[in-house]
């Protein structure tokens, strides 16, 4: 990705365990990935190296507890969370972080 600020956005039963690449956020001060808890919650430790440059995480759509580890998604400070039901836990927050709750649960 090049200059400015982007999104990547891995959809519901995206298979992590199959990114053979990485996914750079590139340059920008808001790069984001975004994805529905199901997905975040899988991102094994390994996998935290394929996302670099990212400063933004947003987890949506959580029906059941899960956990997320943000270590495993680089230098992240910024998190949107949305649309869950269930009790979403995020481990290994960095310091000073701004975490945001939009929208209601979507079931």
């Amino acid at each position: 990705m090049g200059g400015g600020d982007d999104t990547v956005t891995l959809a519901a039963g995206a298979s992590v365990a199959n990114i053979t690449g990485t996914i750079d956020g590139g340059d920008g001060s808001a790069d984001a990935i975004a994805m529905p808890t199901s997905v975040a919650s899988a991102v094994a430790t390994s996998l935290g190296s394929k996302f670099t440059n990212f400063e933004r995480v947003s987890i949506s759509d959580s029906a059941a507890s899960a956990s997320v580890n943000l270590a495993n998604f680089g230098a992240v400070n910024y998190i949107t969370t949305a649309g869950s039901t269930g009790t979403l836990t995020l481990n290994n927050v960095a310091a000073n972080p701004t975490v945001v709750q939009t929208g209601a649960a979507t079931s």
